[in-house]
């Protein structure tokens, strides 16, 4: 068991229960974050909300902000209350605000805003509460990480599957075309990871579908050391013992400006799913055991 692994089990074994060392959460582990975005708390500092939300009340569009309970659970009480006179029962996340610096993850247009409560009830897959795709154009913008984020990363996310058709994407930029920067969508039976450097040519991990049955949640970290030495770059699938990897061909990220980075949908599908947690950061962490742990307790479960 790692070190950092190890403080975390004996500070707080679950993050949501404040024991005698105080609430630890992702972020108090795993400092330094370009962006993250949970439903649960993920730093012991943090003193900022959750989502905003957005309702329609006789077609009247109004937001509120949604904050933490005392557990760092998210403020499901005061969500509900909100959603209580919302035309057919429906709210509508406008704002995903990032826990560590100011990328907050956005979208302006009612349409493509995911959906967090439906008929009244909170949106549960697999037991947890969690934003869901609206329509196949729901996404959230988070291109304020482009700028911080052009070499070395990580990538940790919790996501959950309904289905897995050919471009649905659950983050980057564009998908299967060059300038891309970072992508993760799926094609042909496998969810292709990519990173896309300044000389042009993609790096593509390819992840089969059989390793990501749907109805299920999944745990991925993807990383990248930033250099172009053989298998640079891994994306690990719910334990570090299933690593894929490939080599890099360049040492800079290529961001496309006509392709924002987003969550959701990267220009082309939504995926058909929903997302517990997205946090990255501009370095390579390699304590995968205790990082996977710490996803693990993102986790908002109802039961």
């Amino acid at each position: 068991m790692s070190l950092i692994r190890a403080r975390y089990r004996a500070v707080n074994t679950i993050m949501n229960l404040p024991r005698g060392g105080g609430y630890v959460g992702l972020l108090d582990l795993y400092p330094n974050a370009a962006a993250a975005y949970s439903l649960r708390k993920l730093r012991a500092a943090y003193s900022g909300s959750a989502v905003r939300v957005r309702k329609e009340v006789s077609l009247v569009s109004s937001e509120t902000d949604i904050g933490f309970a005392a557990d760092g659970s998210l403020d499901t009480v005061s969500l509900l209350a909100f959603a209580s006179d919302a035309d057919n029962g429906d709210v509508f996340v406008v704002t995903w605000y990032d826990q560590s610096l100011s990328n907050n993850a956005t979208q302006s247009a009612g349409a493509a805003q995911p959906k967090i409560v439906s008929a009244g009830s909170l949106v549960t897959l697999g037991s947890e509460v969690t934003p869901v795709r609206q329509g196949v154009t729901t996404t959230l913008d988070v291109s304020g990480i482009e700028s911080s984020v052009t070499g070395a990363f990580t990538i940790a996310t919790r996501f959950y599957l309904s289905s897995q058709s050919d471009s649905d994407c659950i983050f980057g930029g564009r998908g299967l075309t060059a300038g891309a920067g970072i992508c993760a969508s799926y094609l042909s039976g496998a969810w292709r990871f990519e990173v896309i450097t300044t000389i042009g040519t993609r790096v593509i991990i390819s992840v089969s579908d059989t390793n990501t049955p749907i109805n299920n949640w999944h745990n991925v970290i993807f990383t990248w050391d930033g250099t172009t030495n053989s298998n640079a770059v891994k994306v690990y699938l719910n334990t570090s013992s299933n690593v894929f990897s490939a080599t890099a061909n360049g040492t800079v990220i290529n961001y496309d400006a006509s392709y924002p980075m987003s969550i959701f949908n990267a220009d082309r599908n939504s995926f058909d799913g929903g997302l517990a947690t997205w946090d990255i950061w501009n370095s390579q962490i390699t304590d995968i055991d205790g990082l996977f742990t710490a996803l693990d307790e993102t986790a908002f479960d109802l039961t």
